[in-house]
């Protein structure tokens, strides 16, 4: 994708100042973009002032490192279940009728399911 020649800071000007002017079309040509790219900074940056972008950038980095996170503690916690299931139920390995919960008391329960459902 092509790198913008404005800066998030520059554009959030440049829609403050085509709301205070008539005419989009002249700041367009003023700033050399098209009145599609005018509609695609509206839709994305309506609104915002400067301090906002700065708050939303901080919140998508968070937002990724979490989303990171969770996802190697979802493997950690997969890889967990197996070992327990390997270990201490080595007749149901081979089969999906179980399943192991730590939820409540912090020790494993298995649920079996009955051999007719």
């Amino acid at each position: 994708m092509k790198k913008s020649k404005f800066s998030e800071n520059q554009v959030v000007g440049v829609l403050r100042e085509m709301a205070a002017v008539a005419k989009v079309g002249d700041t367009c040509r003023k700033y050399a973009i098209s009145e599609v790219c005018y509609c695609q900074w509206k839709s994305k940056y309506a609104g915002m002032e400067v301090w906002q972008l700065a708050q939303m950038r901080e919140l998508q980095a968070e937002n990724s490192r979490l989303k990171k996170m969770y996802a190697e503690l979802a493997l950690v916690h997969e890889a967990f279940q197996d070992a327990v299931a390997k270990e201490l139920f080595p007749r149901f390995r081979r089969s999906n009728s179980f399943r192991i919960c730590t939820r409540h008391t912090g020790c494993p329960i298995v649920w079996v399911r009955p051999a007719g459902l």
